[in-house]
């Protein structure tokens, strides 16, 4: 039996993804030319691609957010993380808090999925589940957090011009 129909399915523009953003993080490559070299490789339709790129690219640009959104809900830090721990982490992350179009069951079933593909433990798929538990979509707020439509900078504006009169 396939060890993919073991764990699930796993969709492969979000297995691709992962195998990049690893490739990205413990091999130094470039991200460009990986997904150019996956995207070869694996013949995605182009929804899968579109879905891929989107994923790899939108991960490593908010990466220093995720880890910052996902840092207090970890009980070890990130950097003890097996890389691919890290990676499923931050694409779930991504697709979580930036991904209107992707369903938060699917991100979170497929992130669940991967890691009981690649762990050798049970330890790795349980990280998963506390993504969707504690960190909602709250309605109304930007992904960074701020009230939609507003930053500190325009509160500071709104305030400070209430007292110039």
């Amino acid at each position: 039996m396939s060890p993919i129909l073991k764990a699930g399915p796993v969709s492969q523009a979000r297995y691709e993804a992962l195998h990049i953003l690893v490739r990205v993080e413990r091999d130094r490559a470039f991200a460009d030319l990986a997904l150019e070299a996956a995207l070869d490789r694996a013949h995605l339709d182009a929804r899968d691609a579109g879905l891929c790129t989107e994923i790899v690219y939108g991960t490593l640009r908010w990466r220093r957010h995720l880890d910052w959104r996902l840092t207090p809900h970890l009980n070890r830090s990130l950097a003890k993380l097996d890389p691919w721990v890290r990676a499923v982490l931050r694409l779930t992350a991504y697709q979580l808090l930036f991904l209107d179009r992707v369903p938060r069951w699917a991100a979170v079933d497929e992130a669940v999925s991967i890691a009981r593909l690649k762990s050798r433990t049970p330890g790795p798929a349980e990280f998963c589940p506390p993504i969707r538990s504690r960190r909602p979509r709250s309605a109304g707020r930007s992904p960074t957090g701020w009230p939609r439509g507003g930053s500190p900078a325009t509160g500071w504006r709104r305030r400070s011009a209430s007292w110039r009169g």
